[in-house]
């Protein structure tokens, strides 16, 4: 097998293994992450990214794009999904900080906040 070279690796950064009668312990470090500059990558976009690649969140929020006032229900029934299935996905969608919510649940509408394609 060859070498893998990952970037910003260093021997500082290798995993480090702990052992006990009991348990197994294995601490991987952060090569992401820079102590001088914070993180060489913009965290909300990785998790942006993450929801987006699951396709039933997608159809969600092109119905959003459709009709923004559109309830988990309608939304479930249009989607031909359960209601509790859509409403853990749009909300996956709104803590990725994709979509809000404006106004309250029943007079309130969606609002898509990052572009999503």
């Amino acid at each position: 097998m060859g070498t893998v070279y990952l970037f910003g690796y260093t021997e500082e950064y290798a995993p480090e293994f702990k052992s006990t009668s009991t348990a197994f312990h294995v601490i991987f470090k952060n090569l992401n992450y820079n102590a001088d500059k914070a993180s060489h990558y913009d965290s909300a976009q990785v998790a942006m990214n993450v929801v987006i690649e699951n396709e039933r969140s997608k159809r969600i929020l092109d119905c959003l794009a459709e009709d923004n006032s559109i309830s988990a229900r309608a939304l479930a029934r249009k989607l031909q999904e359960i209601d509790g299935i859509i409403q853990r996905n749009q909300e996956e969608v709104r803590d990725a900080g994709i979509i809000r919510r404006v106004g309250g649940n029943r007079y309130g509408h969606w609002e898509i906040v990052r572009k999503w394609r």
